[in-house]
């Protein structure tokens, strides 16, 4: 009764209201891409009561694109609890109990769900749920589970009050909403709507040509080379389909269209989409092959399309093969994924490499081998439409959105890259990328969907002028021309973009600089979907050739902004007007970061307003420094700059997207937790047997390395190096395809010494056909040679992905080489690879090691038994294979003072000394040494049970984890793995915190190693002047963290106050936990 009597009262109005709550609806001009905010004070167009918020495609009151939806009621909860709350929309939506947003599934993306759960007291809630919708279908719905209930309930009249009698007032036409800094123009919260004034826009296309444009190069001869098809958008795959052309057009040199001839040279080319000219070879990326297109007699019609590099499948009909870029002889394209349309964001199953970006040896290829020729160089790109040249000789690769990129992007390649895009597995059929495992590359440059972008193309470096080394990008469906540019923070690549011209005939796709320095530029389009909408005349545009050549005219435009360790500096092309250039409220700011889907794009989150706290202009007024507290890494920055001129001169584009993937430390020096960084190497490659004539390349592989990172290289077939004084000059010797018995028993004991005093040793391939009579030469390599079969495409498979030599390789690498079966499995080694036998023929040896290492016997020695063919030595990924091997051999011995024993430490009586190795068995008291460090450089080596836990507290103070990780994949790393530096601690809540940036976690059970370098807080007149910071960790040789800082002591630290110097602690309350060779050196930093 008492119970009923309240619920009563609650559900009584304290004023006369009626169900249902209030919808109210505004039209908007003009595309959105997240929920904007409006002008205050506009009446909408539409004002309902309505009975449930539930609502489906086609049930807006006949509105069906670009209208934002206001709807609010008090929420009557009849008893307090917990409530669980789901939004589902098409496009975006953002829910508010009582003021506060409590869900958000903003930005434009497919129906999609986010829940929460609130507690919410007995009585009213005020609820207010904003929704937009950008174009194509349109959804709404709010539900909630009560306390008790398991399922979902569409929130209706039951539980929704507004007051009753409302008078509702409407106002027809389009409503205003708010933009970042000033009034709404082309250029400032809309694209540009004209060609950029420094650029004179010129026809070169004979009026009846009209281009599908898929690639374009110019021949020596100051030829145009075109290459065209119609695009495939009926979503059906046709491996018959081959109506690209190419043509020759000359004449395009002058000004005058009516003077250009085109010729049709070649016919029946597959979707042309990448093409570069290199001396007089043609070179043409299709579909299914890269194609080097000949003529044989002159007339300049192509008579032979000799393939030059296949060997993947094309099966969709959204798979291409674009590019090209070249380099060093090589040739770059990416390969891209399929689209189906029933699949979780269209995300279909694909084939081996598709997501891929590789090179290609156009001088190598062999049909009987077709992958020899090709190196896979990264994976997760979804529709990589652009791989180019970049500035500083990089390698760009660009990005349309989509599943698992919620954002368009510019790529710089790294070796071994993961850039996002996860190939499905649907219907039980799909592959993985072949660097699907490693951890999350992230853009250089992002480029919004909707903002700056809507599906960009190629990437093209300007030469010279005021913007030299910048990026100009195409879009195919946006249109027009976008700048980047670039920089480079602790050897992570980001930087920023601004809109900058449009005024072609058609969405752009192409570019290339001709010999008169003008810009060429074709495009192409399809559908309303995909094309590039003229928005003088409505329609959506298909074809187009131009070029633009620069003219004398200035426009102020926004040059760079530069991340720097306190905000941002901003550099213009002309000076500012100086009142504008220091007034605060000249500048927006705002950050967000990606959470990327399965489904098509992926929404903004952790969205922030960001404040500009100080502001320093240059003398100049060309430059500003802003002081913006607040801004994190792995964010988009977003800039609305409303300045003018010194000549009041408004910006051309006055809107900027900066990616900010790392905040630089210019105070903080990059130092290799190595003890050994630079080693000494010698190359060793005498024979007495068979000698392999791919000697030659690689004493000069090893030396290009060694000129790359400073170390010092010699090479010798002399065995006369190896006596005691001359090898004491080396940390490491390779012995380079060494065969037969290639030293006297004097020149032997010399080397086992270098061994025995820390020395390392590097064997490659036919080192394991050396030296059978001298038993510890077999022991150190770890198996002799027996046979091989003839050299073919086999399968490697990375067994240690956590190792420096492994880590960037794919977990399967195809390869072609000379494949070496031993009399015997190696023993008491660390497998690194091993080949699969079922990929090749000839394999003798079931579990088939190929590459292991072992310390031994004071040293450190590491096999591979790949390198037999000359080409081996130029395969970026070999280079590196070989490049991390020979480093992890050389540093056997660490650098500082050991702390030897129980004797250094206080413990507690925990801790017993097992022959070296301190053993903490059930848990207890850390170890924690009697001095205090201050900088210093740490090596430890642990080992714990399963699920064993444990730390390093660097000054007692700042932890590096020890964990059981092992196997944990490297993009669900948190602080609280291996080598994270962990998180912080304040009012039982964690904060802080720097996951590892690999899972470089060897297995319960074994050995592991932890290098750190560290940067103690800095402290002027007792006040902390800089955090703490880990300069690097290396857990097991692979670089973990590099430059993390903590603003104060982690969890379970042993103080909570921060000095100048601490001791080095070894956590013992955890579990059992063993350390042993823990070597400290202090240092000046």
């Amino acid at each position: 009764m008492v119970a009923v009597a309240l619920a009563a009262f609650l559900l009584a109005p304290l004023q006369a209201t009626e169900p249902g709550a209030t919808l109210r609806l505004y039209e908007i001009e003009g595309p959105m891409q997240t929920l904007p905010e409006l002008v205050p004070g506009q009446t909408p167009n539409l004002d309902r009561l309505v009975e449930k918020i539930d609502f489906k495609e086609g049930e807006f009151f006949g509105y069906k694109d670009h209208f934002i939806v206001a709807i609010s009621a008090d929420l009557v909860v009849a008893t307090g609890g917990s409530h669980r709350f789901r939004v589902t929309s098409d496009d975006g939506a953002v829910l508010r109990i009582d003021g506060r947003i409590v869900l958000e599934n903003d930005g434009v993306h497919a129906a999609s769900s986010v829940d929460t759960t609130l507690n919410l007291t007995a009585g009213t809630h005020k609820l207010a749920l904003d929704y937009f919708e950008h174009d194509g279908g349109e959804e709404l719905k709010l539900e909630w589970q009560r306390p008790g209930e398991s399922t979902w309930k569409v929130l209706d009249r039951e539980v929704l009050r507004v007051p009753s009698g409302l008078t509702r007032v409407t106002s027809p036409g389009p409503k205003r909403i708010k933009i970042a800094g000033g009034k709404l123009r082309p250029g400032n919260g809309m694209p540009l709507d004209r060609l950029h004034p420094g650029w004179d826009l010129i026809q070169i296309r004979p009026e009846d040509f009209k281009p599908q444009v898929g690639c374009l190069a110019f021949r020596k001869d100051g030829k145009l080379l075109v290459g065209t098809f119609p695009p495939n958008q009926s979503g059906k795959f046709d491996p018959d389909l081959a109506d690209g052309e190419l043509w020759l057009l000359d004449g395009v040199l002058g000004n005058d269209r009516s003077k250009v001839t085109r010729k049709l040279i070649a016919q029946g080319l597959q979707e042309p989409l990448g093409m570069t000219v290199v001396g007089d070879d043609i070179y043409v990326s299709t579909r299914t092959a890269i194609l080097k297109l000949v003529d044989t007699n002159g007339d300049d019609v192509i008579d032979r399309k000799d393939v030059v590099g296949a060997g993947w499948i094309a099966d969709n009909y959204h798979h291409f093969a674009f590019g090209l870029a070249e380099k060093d002889g090589w040739l770059y394209a990416a390969l891209s994924t399929s689209i189906t349309f029933d699949a979780p964001g269209i995300n279909g199953p694909n084939p081996r490499y598709r997501g891929s970006l590789f090179r290609v040896d156009p001088k190598r290829f062999d049909p009987k081998l077709p992958l020899a020729n090709i190196e896979f160089l990264s994976s997760g790109h979804r529709t990589p439409n652009g791989v180019s040249n970049g500035p500083n000789g990089l390698i760009l690769v660009g990005e349309n959105q989509g599943s698992w990129q919620p954002s368009n992007k510019v790529n710089v390649l790294e070796l071994g890259g993961f850039y996002g895009h996860v190939n499905a597995n649907f219907r039980g059929a799909g592959v993985p990328g072949q660097f699907d495992d490693k951890p999350y590359t992230p853009a250089a440059i992002d480029l919004p969907q909707g903002e700056i972008a809507n599906s960009p193309a190629q990437m093209l470096t300007i030469p010279s002028g005021e913007f030299a080394g910048h990026l100009l990008i195409t879009d195919v469906k946006y249109g027009g021309l976008r700048r980047g540019w670039l920089e480079n923070v602790d050897g992570v690549w980001q930087g920023g973009a601004v809109q900058y011209s449009q005024g072609f005939e058609v969405g752009t796709n192409r570019m290339v600089w001709g010999p008169d320095g003008a810009l060429y530029i074709g495009g192409t389009g399809a559908t309303e979907s995909w094309a590039w909408t003229d928005p003088k005349t409505g329609q959506w545009t298909k074809f187009g050739l131009q070029k633009i050549k620069r003219n004398a005219k200035q426009t102020f435009e926004i040059e760079t902004i530069h991340a720097t360790p306190t905000g941002f500096k901003i550099r213009f092309n002309q000076p500012v007007d100086g009142r504008q250039l220091s007034g605060k409220d000249r500048y927006v700011v705002r950050q967000w970061r990606y959470a990327p889907t399965v489904l098509y794009g992926g929404p903004k989150v952790d969205r922030e307003n960001l404040s500009v706290a100080s502001i320093k202009p240059s003398k100049d007024r060309r430059e500003v420094e802003l002081v913006v507290p607040g801004a994190k890494a792995g964010r988009v920055v977003y800039f609305n700059l409303d300045l003018q001129s010194g000549k009041k001169q408004p910006l051309w584009a006055s809107e900027a997207w900066y990616t900010l993937n790392r905040k630089p430390m210019p105070q903080v020096a990059p130092l290799s937790a190595l003890a050994v960084e630079k080693p000494r190497v010698l190359v060793f490659s005498r024979t007495t047997g068979f000698r392999h004539d791919s000697i030659p390349e690689g004493i000069r592989t090893i030396k290009e390395i060694g000129a790359e990172r400073g170390w010092t290289v010699e090479a010798t077939e002399d065995p006369a190096f190896f006596t005691d004084e001359k090898l004491k000059g080396f940390d490491a010797v390779v012995f380079l395809a060494t065969t037969g018995d290639v030293l006297n028993p004097t020149q032997q004991t010399a080397f086992e010494g270098f061994i025995h005093r820390g020395g390392g040793y590097v064997g490659v391939h036919s080192a394991s056909d050396t030296e059978y009579d001298w038993p510890w030469y077999g022991k150190l390599v770890g198996a002799y040679f027996a046979s091989h079969p003839q050299i073919q495409t086999a399968d490697v498979r990375v067994v240690d992905v956590a190792h420096p030599s492994t880590a960037k390789l794919p977990v399967i690498w195809p390869r072609v080489d000379e494949w070496y079966n031993y009399r015997a499995a190696p023993k008491g080694v660390q497998v690194l690879a091993a080949l699969d036998e079922k990929s090749y023929q000839g394999g003798t040896m079931g579990e088939h090691p190929i590459a292991w290492c072992h310390e031994f016997e004071g040293g450190r020695a590491w096999y591979t038994g790949l390198g037999h063919t000359k080409s081996s030595y130029d395969e970026m990924l070999f280079r590196d294979h070989l490049a991390e091997g020979i480093l992890w051999a050389a540093n056997a011995r660490p650098t500082g003072t050991r702390l030897e024993g129980l004797a250094p430490w206080n413990h507690g009586g925990s801790w017993t000394d097992n022959g070296g190795v301190l053993k903490n068995d059930k848990g207890g008291a850390p170890l924690v040494t009697r001095d205090e460090f201050s900088d210093q450089q740490v090596h430890v080596e642990y080992r714990v049970p399963k699920n064993g836990n444990s730390g390093v507290y660097l000054m007692g103070r700042y932890e590096i984890q020890i964990f059981d990780s092992y196997g944990k994949p490297h993009r669900s790393l948190e602080h609280s793995d291996a080598g994270g530096l962990y998180q912080r601690w304040k009012d039982e809540t964690g904060f802080e915190g720097t996951p590892p940036m690999r899972n470089a976690a060897r297995p319960a059970g074994e050995w592991n190693s932890l290098d750190i370098v560290f940067r103690a807080p800095r402290f002027k007149n007792g006040k902390k002047v800089e955090d703490a910071v880990v300069v690097e960790a290396r857990l097991n040789g692979v670089v973990v963290q590099t430059k993390a800082t903590t603003t104060g002591p982690t969890r379970a630290a042993m103080f909570e106050d921060e000095r100048a110097t601490g001791p080095l602690m070894i956590q013992g309350d955890h579990g059992p936990t063993e350390i042993r060779n823990v070597w400290i050196k202090p240092l000046k930093l």
